[in-house]
């Protein structure tokens, strides 16, 4: 998880990674809670690898 706009460059670049969650900075911690809950429950690990999610 991050905020981090470099994180997603180097994804686009072809970095290998297991999934990147992107979080604007104005989140709440209980929406980025509930976010990465519904991530975690909706997909496997096989679904997110070299994936970039937004929340």
């Amino acid at each position: 998880m991050t905020h981090d706009d470099d994180f997603l460059r180097l994804a686009a670049e072809g970095g290998s990674h297991a999934v990147i969650v992107y979080v604007p900075r104005e989140r709440s911690i209980g929406d980025i809670v509930r976010g990465l809950v519904r991530i975690a429950r909706a997909s496997s690990e096989e679904e997110l690898h070299q994936q970039i999610r937004f929340l």
